[in-house]
């Protein structure tokens, strides 16, 4: 199996495209996650067709996500989690561990799955 790197060379052209295109026009207030986003679509399966979601993509992706859940975590100031915010914060995270695990055995029970073989 041969891997095309095509569609991921596509993909880093939109995100290296974006901030310089709005580094080009001053005038232009707007994020460039805004502008990457809407790249994405317009050069994506919805639009052009021109970028297909692939192994090198998907792996980039996936790294992008653990890269991004990295330095969401290393944002976190554990020392204010104290007294009342503790508490909440605990209780919000056990009500959805709850809601979640209540939901897949209910799935589970009634047979449903993502998964058909």
């Amino acid at each position: 199996m041969e891997i095309d790197f095509t569609n991921l060379l596509i993909v880093a052209a939109a995100a290296f495209a974006a901030p310089l295109a709005l580094g080009l026009v001053p005038s232009l207030r707007l994020p460039a996650v805004v502008l990457e986003i809407v790249l994405g679509i317009v050069l994506g399966p919805s639009v052009l067709d021109w970028a297909r979601v692939d192994e090198p993509v998907q792996v980039m992706s996936l790294l992008g996500l653990a890269f991004l859940l990295l330095l969401a975590g290393l944002e976190v100031e554990f020392d204010q989690f104290r007294g009342r915010l503790l508490k909440l914060t605990g209780l919000g995270f056990l009500a959805s561990l709850a809601i979640a695990l209540s939901s897949c055995s209910a799935c589970t029970a009634r047979g449903s799955s993502s998964r058909r073989s």
